[in-house]
């Protein structure tokens, strides 16, 4: 048989197992909750991250696009008759988005 001092020590010690295993069946639902959350961010990383790829490509396309119809436009009579520079030719693009787009731009054709 228990003394009163044991009882009491013993009901103590119950509390205390009931308030940590409550306090464990919250930490694990949260945990839980978070590891969905973590998944579904995840998801949408990895699907933002195929979209951004998606657009730079069809970025790309059309930034060719762009300077093939700024080629077509251009006539040796806008140049003077001189050769296309070389930065025009081997990096082109650059050139066309930092010269030519202007021209583009007045002449109606990037509307």
């Amino acid at each position: 048989h228990f003394t009163e001092d044991e009882f009491k020590a013993l009901q103590i010690q119950v509390r205390e197992m009931n308030l940590l295993r409550e306090s464990n069946v919250q930490l694990r639902e949260e945990n839980k909750h978070n590891f969905e959350k973590c998944q579904k961010l995840r998801q949408f990383t990895h699907t933002s991250k195929v979209e951004i790829e998606n657009l730079q490509n069809l970025l790309g396309e059309r930034q060719n696009e762009v300077a093939a119809c700024f080629l077509k436009t251009v006539s040796h009579s806008d140049l003077g008759n001189k050769p296309l520079p070389i930065s025009f030719l081997g990096s082109g693009l650059v050139f066309l988005l930092r010269s030519g787009l202007p021209y583009l731009s007045s002449s109606g054709l990037a509307e």
